[in-house]
């Protein structure tokens, strides 16, 4: 069970995430609006699109690090872990030809 845990939250986790921020960034800047008006505390010279489209950007240049260093990691644990089987069924093997013989034990007495 801890393993599966630490899988999802190691592996799966951070992936979920990035791609959530992906779709929250892509909601973001295709809908909204843009304040104007009377009460609006924007000054009219502000370029609202071209730090939408700033920040929409930086948000996505994160969520992709975010998968690519998380995909990194997974492949090299993936690795790892094949590694360490390999040297312990090596060792496993090695120690059970090594072993000698089992000699039959005496016959009990009743």
């Amino acid at each position: 069970m801890r393993d599966r845990l630490r899988t999802f939250l190691g592996v799966w986790a951070p992936l979920i995430l990035g791609g959530l921020l992906i779709v929250f960034v892509v909601n973001f800047f295709l809908t909204a609006t843009t304040p104007s008006g009377p009460f609006s505390r924007w000054p009219a010279e502000f370029s609202w699109d071209l730090w939408r489209s700033v920040c929409t950007g930086g948000l996505i240049v994160i969520a992709i690090i975010l998968a690519i260093s998380t995909l990194g990691r997974a492949r090299s644990t993936r690795s790892r872990r094949r590694a360490w089987g390999r040297w312990y069924r090596k060792r496993k093997d090695g120690l059970e030809e090594s072993r000698p013989p089992e000699t039959p034990r005496p016959p009990q007495r009743p």
